[in-house]
């Protein structure tokens, strides 16, 4: 598609162009453009920590809930260019010529768009070599030395966090496609051909994450989405927080979902923005969910006026951490056991490394 004159990112440059908008504008709401706050859930935290990648300064403070730039790494324009060719065949446009797919795609109702490639065709930012010059992951994201990246001299401090089963939206494709039942014979059978060169490395993944043939398939499916909570959740936020020049705040949510329904008792994805906005407070919320609310709009509010929410990030595994949802009101914590995440997870990381391991578990689900 490069070859066409067509680099991709075009969701990325629509929010560039909104921020910019932000900044010429506010003055008119009462706002000043020195003190602009991103806040993202979910993809949107992914997008506006991957906007840190750009020259110009967008904002000056940024809140990133249950997802980063390494939620959703970007890909060369060479994968790209097949991920074009996967949607065409989705299409059924695969044997058009390239002037055809293109005014097919800008004619047609953006549901059927969405419909025939959903699941089949991932939305992923391209490595362009203008709007993203690179790829990355945590261990150069985690290096506070390396300015590379012009958003840690524009940003002046962040938020980011993440709930303790935010990998529940990643098994979704596995529930839509019956899959549940097969993962003690296949997810084995992927990890081996992904660490084919690193039988260490899968062993130790094997030893904390034990999934194989005679697990029962609803136990290895929760193990799985655990994997993706600490993996394509958690890991990142420390190491993006502890490679940020500024300041930095981590919070882990545990507040348990308290509706009925296949995630209730789970502390579940993008339910920490659900209940930071305070929607719910009188329509579900008992009485600790309203009293997380408060505190999170606390919080945010104390951030947004340049205030520390909470104490200063300072270190990968020791924080300090606040807690969200739990009894004891404005909890800090200074390890992984008092967040109630996964303690060894860390060294995990350390040993194993994050970009082949997440690619690995997102190529499979």
């Amino acid at each position: 598609m490069a070859k066409k004159g067509f680099y991709g990112n075009y969701g990325y440059k629509d929010l560039v162009s909104a921020f910019g908008w932000i900044q010429r504008f506010i003055h008119g709401f009462g706002g000043d453009p020195d003190n602009i706050t991103a806040l993202g859930e979910s993809a949107g935290g992914a997008a506006v920590t991957t906007l840190l990648w750009q020259e110009e300064r967008l904002f000056t403070k940024l809140i990133a809930m249950g997802g980063s730039c390494c939620l959703i790494p970007p890909a060369p324009m060479e994968a790209h260019d097949s991920l074009f060719d996967k949607a065409m065949e989705c299409l059924g446009l695969e044997d058009e010529p390239f002037e055809k797919q293109l005014e097919a795609l800008q004619t047609m109702p953006v549901d059927d768009l969405i419909t025939k490639t959903f699941q089949a065709v991932p939305a992923l930012p391209a490595i362009d070599e203008i709007f993203l010059p690179k790829a990355h992951g945590i261990f150069r994201l985690s290096d506070p030395e390396d300015l590379s990246i012009p958003g840690k001299t524009w940003c002046k401090s962040m938020i980011l966090g993440d709930c303790k089963d935010d990998g529940l939206v990643m098994g979704l494709g596995i529930l839509a496609g019956g899959r549940v039942s097969t993962i003690p014979e296949t997810f084995p059978a992927h990890f081996e051909k992904a660490f084919s060169s690193d039988p260490e490395d899968l062993a130790l993944i094997k030893q904390h994450y034990p999934i194989g043939p005679d697990t029962p398939p609803e136990q290895a499916f929760n193990t799985l989405l655990q994997m993706s909570s600490d993996i394509g959740f958690l890991a990142p936020t420390h190491y993006l927080a502890a490679g940020f020049p500024g300041k930095s705040f981590i919070y882990h949510f545990n507040y348990r979902n308290p509706w009925k329904g296949l995630w209730r008792g789970k502390a579940s994805h993008i339910l920490d923005i659900a209940v930071a906005l305070g929607n719910y407070n009188s329509s579900g919320l008992d009485e600790l969910g309203v009293q997380t609310s408060a505190d999170m709009q606390e919080a945010f509010i104390k951030f947004t006026n340049d205030e520390d929410p909470w104490e200063v990030f300072q270190e990968i595994e020791t924080g300090p951490m606040r807690v969200f949802g739990d009894s004891e009101r404005g909890k800090m914590v200074m390890n992984l056991a008092e967040a109630e995440r996964y303690p060894e997870l860390f060294d995990l990381v350390e040993n194993v490394g994050w970009s082949k391991w997440w690619t690995a578990i997102s190529t499979y689900l």
